[in-house]
């Protein structure tokens, strides 16, 4: 057998492979090169998995009362952590409320932006800024529909009691 006729057999293995078995190594490869939506896969991790921070720097100008966490004063707000915009919505007062997913059962709703940075889709990092409020925002986090309530900040990290 020459060398052509070697390789020929070779490709012609691995594209009969890769036609006929989805999950083949070369398969992977490829969707992980070529493919870069890494919401495919179901994020089955629940607030308890995340490490959240404040939506600014400081505790300074921020209050939780009953699951919400309200901003007063003029701040460039941050997602509690890492995610992907799922909603955007205008309300009839001019502001923006932006929900962020950041897994199948977390999400936060952010209330009351005046300016939101980012639109539906779009991968959000807690290292930037999803939108600015002027006057007051309110951020609530939802495990699945439930809002949750039992947290605490605790110098700019929303901690969960038990």
């Amino acid at each position: 057998m020459s060398a052509t006729s070697s390789i020929f057999a070779l490709i012609s293995a691995i594209i009969l492979t890769n036609v006929f078995w989805e999950n083949s190594a070369m398969n992977t490869l490829f969707r992980s090169v070529f493919y870069s939506d890494i919401h495919d896969a179901n994020d089955e991790r629940d607030y308890n998995d995340f490490t959240l921070t404040l939506p600014i720097a400081s505790e300074d100008g921020v209050s939780i009362v009953d699951g919400a966490i309200s901003v007063k004063g003029e701040y460039s707000l941050y997602p509690v952590c890492d995610g992907v915009v799922s909603k955007v919505e205008r309300a009839s007062d001019g502001t923006y409320t932006i929900t962020l997913k950041h897994s199948e059962s977390f999400l936060s709703v952010i209330e009351g932006l005046d300016l939101v940075y980012f639109t539906v889709g779009e991968e959000i990092n807690r290292h930037l800024p999803v939108g600015f409020v002027k006057n007051i925002a309110k951020v609530y986090l939802y495990n699945g529909e439930n809002l949750l309530t039992d947290y605490a900040a605790i110098e700019n990290s929303i901690i969960f009691n038990e």
